[in-house]
């Protein structure tokens, strides 16, 4: 019956939608495990480059002060051209793997990973993220299924200054120098923008993030200010994806064949 419930009242607005974004906030900080989906593609409307962005994609499983269990691969997008390379860790090894060829990660690498996991004994990387603040006007309907679960799905407005600076300070917490957007930026980042959406799909049962789905359309209207902060995604179209199919999962992987020592990496 309780499901039945949670159906009915899903297919509206209000509060009902504020809770299921709160429920998958938070479901953030407790994440372990999972197949990992995290895209961000930004398509310029000047210039010839071409979409530029990332992918990461793959099994992934935090270990509190070791080194994690996981297969991702990583895919760099510039124009027409890809570059792709897989970390791949067992738990006791890295390795990175690139051109076919898989190599062992140098120990400084191996215990750089270990401090941060170290960092986050209590929560994943995405803990911080408020993603309930990140969308107007909310609405909830059945999702479906996604990533393996009945979902439920939350649909709005990307509310884009609140969503960029919880980008930007996934950026600082990553070790990377990042602005805060706020004050007359703020407001002209908000003028500047077309048309946007938000979509949240959270597990009906237990409440868990399954996907985000964030896009933005900036106009070129944007003072020169702010052009310097947000650099290519002026005048561009943004989408972000963040995804976790069955999540807090065992999830095992196995070390790559014959690799190659890391004296041998490319670029190390």
């Amino acid at each position: 019956m309780l499901p039945v419930v949670a159906l009915l009242a899903g297919c509206g607005g209000g509060g009902h939608a504020n809770q299921v974004m709160s429920d998958a906030a938070g479901s953030l900080g407790k994440l372990r495990s999972g197949n990992l989906t995290l895209r961000l593609v930004v398509a310029p409307r000047e210039g010839t480059k071409g979409r530029i962005g990332f992918e990461l994609r793959g099994p992934f499983a935090l270990r509190p002060g070791g080194l994690p269990v996981a297969k991702i691969v990583y895919t760099q997008i510039s124009g027409a051209h890809q570059g792709t390379a897989t970390f791949i860790s067992t738990g006791t090894k890295a390795f990175a793997e690139v051109n076919g060829k898989a190599y062992e990660l140098p120990a400084s690498s191996t215990n750089a990973l270990r401090q941060a996991a170290g960092g986050s004994s209590n929560s994943s990387t995405f803990a911080e993220l408020r993603i309930d603040n990140w969308v107007k006007h909310p609405t909830v309907t059945d999702g479906g299924q996604v990533g393996g679960a009945p979902t439920m799905r939350v649909s709005g407005d990307l509310d884009v200054v609140a969503a960029a600076n919880g980008l930007l300070d996934l950026v600082r917490q990553l070790g990377r120098a990042a602005p805060t957007i706020e004050g007359d930026q703020a407001k002209q980042l908000e003028k500047g923008v077309k048309s946007s959406s938000f979509e949240l799909w959270s597990g009906r049962d237990d409440h868990i993030l399954r996907r985000l789905l964030l896009k933005a359309d900036l106009g070129l209207d944007v003072p020169q200010s702010l052009r310097r902060v947000l650099g290519d995604v002026v005048g561009a179209k943004v989408d972000f994806e963040l995804a976790v199919s069955n999540p807090n999962q065992p999830v095992s992987v196995a070390p790559p064949t014959n690799p190659l020592p890391s004296s041998q990496l490319p670029g190390g």
